[in-house]
């Protein structure tokens, strides 16, 4: 089985049931949308469907469709200089299947696995895609950097993510071992913020808006210890079943195993930017990753009895 040609391989899910699924989930979305509208309680104005012009929602999904385009257009960009033959239909399917993908998991945690899935059905080698999808974040990141004519300091995101960030930092500075203590950010920010003096706010709800320093600041190096052990044994349990999978003759899982660890990996991307707001989302993927290299060492040990099987009978 190669990249440039994924049909050769047995399908694990087969079309029809991702076919049913998709619109199953799309009925059940607009079921749940239109039950919203209908049934719904809404504090302040509620969404009308009487208000909503013909007009304007042409001009939204003129827009939307622009938009796909237009970043599929700058995808290609990347993608054209390494791959000249590659059709233009490929960034665009990558750019809807992140948008989608990324709607439907937490902290849009799946978009970047499903972007690099299409991709490498295209015959895009997962480093190249990992690559392209770098990039295209630096280039996007640059047009949130504020502008020449703009300080730092009258940007309100800018000022209260680097303000709780900062705090963050001193929180783990001031108690490097255990921290401030489980959850105990939100309390402790506002004196540390009076401290620094960006936010103005006077926020009293802060979160970190970043995983690493949140451990850090709660829990200090005892949490980033366990952390990182944990995290360490969840990978090398990946790498176990998907080496066992393979000696097995089982390509199929083995590819599951790799979307597995993708997925386990955004969510530590995204944890740049985002705390541990889902945990249980974390504990799962977890589960998930540590039980695959005793589903693979079975797998593997009836592919060696199979094996012996056979020998026995041909003598």
């Amino acid at each position: 089985m190669t990249a440039h040609d994924p049909g050769t391989a047995r399908e694990v899910v087969p079309r029809d049931c991702l076919r049913r699924g998709a619109v199953s989930f799309a009925a059940l979305t607009l079921a749940g949308l239109l039950g919203l509208f209908a049934f719904g309680s809404f504090e302040g104005t509620p969404p009308r469907l009487e208000d909503l012009r013909p007009a304007f929602l042409l001009l939204a999904l003129a827009c939307a469709v622009a938009d796909v385009v237009l970043g599929g257009l700058r995808f290609q960009i990347f993608i054209h200089r390494a791959h000249p033959r590659s059709p233009l239909w490929l960034p665009i399917r990558a750019d809807l299947a992140g948008r989608f993908v990324g709607a439907v998991t937490p902290s849009q945690s799946g978009g970047g696995p499903a972007q690099v899935f299409v991709l490498h059905r295209g015959g895009i080698p997962v480093p190249e895609a990992l690559s392209f999808l770098l990039v295209n974040l630096i280039s996007t990141l640059l047009f949130f950097l504020p502008g020449s004519q703009t300080q730092i300091e009258e940007e309100g995101s800018f000022r209260g993510r680097l303000s709780v960030q900062l705090a963050g930092w001193m929180m783990f500075t001031e108690h490097p071992f255990f921290g401030v203590g489980w959850d105990n950010f939100t309390p402790n920010y506002p004196e540390y913020s009076r401290r620094i003096g960006l936010d103005r706010s006077a926020n009293t709800h802060a979160t970190p808006h970043n995983l690493y320093i949140q451990i850090a600041s709660e829990q200090g190096l005892v949490g980033l210890a366990w952390f990182g052990a944990l995290s360490w044994f969840v990978f090398y349990s990946l790498t176990r079943a998907q080496k066992d999978f393979t000696a097995a003759g089982m390509e199929d899982y083995a590819g599951m195993v790799l979307a597995i660890g993708l997925g386990i990996a955004s969510l530590y991307i995204t944890g740049v930017f985002a705390h541990m707001t889902r945990a249980r989302h974390w504990w799962l993927f977890w589960a998930i990753a540590m039980s695959t290299p005793y589903v693979a060492k079975r797998e593997l040990a009836a592919s060696y009895f199979k094996n012996d099987l056979k020998r026995w009978i041909i003598r």
